[in-house]
C-alpha cells in the first residue's frame, strides 16, 4: 500500500481593528501544483456575535477536471462572554 502525502503551505498577513479582522492569505497546494489566494473578514456584529466570511478558490481535488471555481466559505460564532 503506497500512501502520498501532500501539503499546503502558505502566508498570510492579517489586520486587526475594533470591528473586524481582516486576512489576506496565499498558499501552495503541492498535490495539484497551484497556488490558491484567499480572502476573510471576522467581523463583531454584537458583543457575542461574530461572522466570518472568506473567499477563496478551489482545490484541484474539489475541483476534479474542470476550472476551478470561488467558494465563499461563511461562519457565525455565537459565545457567551462575561463582563467579570
Amino acid at each position: 500500500m503506497c500512501r502520498s502525502r501532500h501539503l499546503w503551505l502558505g502566508a498570510g498577513l492579517q489586520r486587526k481593528t475594533t470591528l473586524a479582522d481582516l486576512l489576506a492569505e496565499l498558499y501552495y497546494d503541492t498535490e495539484g501544483h497551484a497556488v490558491h489566494p484567499g480572502v476573510a473578514v471576522d467581523a463583531h456584529v454584537t458583543s457575542h456575535v461574530r461572522i466570518l466570511a472568506a473567499l477563496t478558490t478551489q482545490s484541484s481535488r474539489l475541483a476534479a477536471r474542470g476550472p476551478r471555481r470561488l467558494e465563499l466559505h461563511t461562519v457565525l460564532n455565537w459565545f457567551y462572554a462575561s463582563d467579570q
